[in-house]
């Protein structure tokens, strides 16, 4: 009974290790898989990664060549792309349901904005978003439940937009930065709602930072979109602005100059404290 016993516990160690051993050979190509399809699901249009590179040992996740196709009918190939992207992963909630992620960065997003013939790509995009947000997915199937993610600080830096209208001369908007705090704080979000949070971040800052640059029409088709769906405030997600991210470094660093400054004082108190028991007296204030 003994030996029977300890066999069993022998082939439940090795079922676990190799199990074990799946998943570490196969992460890469699961989280792959998970991205590709929660942003085809969101965004309405396929979405492809070339590379994921997840370090459970690390606590980190990088990816490169993420690329979402345009809406068909529209002659760019994509309508957004990104070079990379990398990730800290508060090790201790990967095997949770829910992984905190303390930054989430972003660098090199192309973003095209096109309209001609009486439509538009973006407005296709919003759509999308729209069915997405309204739970009717178009017939597709959203993708088997999975881990969700609370991000403390999403950074996309270095965006390009690239905007053509019929009949008008092609625009860029460059941005340099936009950051966003406190992502699915409490319950997370899955990877397609992240999708879905990131694209209305950038089309926020799109019509906060493209007048005068993008014809006003465009500007105002997208702000009406975007009016249609939940916004990131409702969502519990604070947009931080490039001045008001200069501002909160500012102000971090006069605090830090206060505190040293306070600290300096003490140290200054307790060596004339030093100096008048030296002499053997008390010191005037």
């Amino acid at each position: 009974m003994v030996k029977k016993l300890i066999s069993l516990v022998i082939v439940l160690l090795v079922l676990v290790v190799v199990v074990v051993a799946v998943v570490f050979l196969y992460i890469d190509s699961i989280a792959k898989a998970g991205i590709e399809k929660g942003g085809t699901y969101a965004l309405g249009v396929p979405t492809t990664v070339d590379i994921v590179d997840v370090s459970v040992f690390g606590g980190t996740f990088e990816m490169s060549g993420l690329a979402v196709a345009n809406p068909s009918g529209f002659s760019a190939d994509h309508f957004l792309t990104l070079n990379d992207a990398g990730m800290a992963v508060s090790l201790g909630t990967l095997r949770e349901e829910t992984v905190e992620l303390p930054t989430f960065d972003l660098t090199g997003l192309g973003l095209t904005l096109e309209r001609s013939g009486g439509k538009a790509n973006y407005k296709a995009i919003l759509e999308n978003l729209k069915r997405f947000e309204t739970g009717d997915g178009g017939g597709e199937q959203p993708p088997a439940d999975g881990k969700k993610f609370v991000i403390k600080k999403l950074s996309v830096r270095d965006v390009s937009v690239d905007v053509s209208v019929e009949g008008l001369a092609n625009v860029n908007l460059p941005i340099d930065e936009i950051i966003l705090e406190d992502v699915g704080s409490g319950k997370g979000v899955p990877l397609g709602e992240l999708a879905n949070i990131i694209v209305k971040a950038i089309f926020a800052a799109v019509v906060e930072r493209g007048g005068g640059i993008i014809p006003g029409d465009v500007l105002g088709e997208l702000q009406g979109g975007l009016a249609q769906l939940k916004s990131l405030e409702s969502m519990g997600i604070e947009r931080i602005t490039e001045v008001q991210d200069r501002i909160k470094e500012q102000t971090g660093a006069l605090q830090d100059i206060g505190k040293g400054l306070d600290d300096v004082g003490k140290e200054a108190g307790k060596a004339l404290e030093g100096v008048g028991n030296l002499f053997g007296g008390k010191k005037d204030k």
